[in-house]
């Protein structure tokens, strides 16, 4: 009997180390192609999956605890061209270097969300995340929490009784707004967020990180401002 567990305790710590072993990480370096500076704040992740983090001030990030595979990796950037490249991962991978260009295309975007006036994307002094009409396209949403999670992973949502809970770097405190007004209609606390239809949505502006001077305590995590479409037919009324 003793030699018994004895023997199932050598196989747990196998086993153990065997899960553990079959773990990689994967870093690398994001900068600016012309100017080789690092590129702070860009959002790196696996297409499809949870797995993802932002770069940090000397444009660094690593991803840790993924499974062995072939992934898509997506780096995105405000005023940056969109990197997406596959990745076969089936040991640790480091030291990777991603450079992007300024997105000419991107500088001429104008929002709201970060300030009370109209501001050009590149001048904004807030941070504000911009997903444009092509790239709701490209993602092709069924939900309009299935289109938060395939385009940003800092977005999470949490099943409820009263419906999914969405959280934004792990805090709960977000204003959600339609065409810059504020949503109502929440469920337990929370946006309904099933009533927005993500065929009607045209871009979406999203500020990460305390808003609470400008839209009070509600936007603490953040904001997302809905801009939707513009509807093709005039108003038809008949009696």
């Amino acid at each position: 009997m003793q030699k018994f567990c004895w023997g199932l305790c050598c196989l747990c710590f196998l086993s153990f180390f065997s899960v553990k072993a079959q773990k990689v990480s994967f870093s690398g370096k994001v900068t600016e192609k012309e100017t080789g500076e690092p590129i702070t704040g860009a959002n790196v992740y696996f297409k499809g999956t949870t797995l993802g983090t932002i770069t940090g001030a000397d444009g660094n990030f690593r991803l840790k605890n993924i499974k062995p595979g072939e992934y898509e990796l997506v780096i995105s950037c405000l005023g940056y061209q969109r990197i997406t490249e596959p990745v076969l991962l089936n040991g640790d991978i480091s030291g990777k270097l991603y450079t992007t260009n300024v997105s000419a295309s991107s500088l001429g975007e104008v929002v709201f969300t970060g300030t009370s006036t109209p501001h050009h994307l590149k001048n904004a002094p807030v941070q504000t995340e911009l997903i444009n009409n092509k790239l709701i396209q490209q993602t092709a949403p069924s939900t309009f929490i299935d289109l938060m999670t395939g385009i940003s992973p800092s977005f999470d949502f949490c099943p409820g009784a009263m419906g999914p809970f969405m959280q934004l770097n792990g805090n709960d405190y977000i204003l959600v707004m339609v065409d810059g007004k504020r949503m109502y209609g929440d469920i337990g606390g929370q946006t309904d967020l099933n009533r927005i239809n993500p065929e009607n949505v045209e871009r979406i502006e999203v500020v990460k990180g305390a808003s609470s001077a400008l839209y009070g305590s509600e936007a603490i995590a953040g904001v997302i401002n809905i801009i939707t479409k513009k509807p093709d037919n005039k108003l038809h009324i008949s009696n």
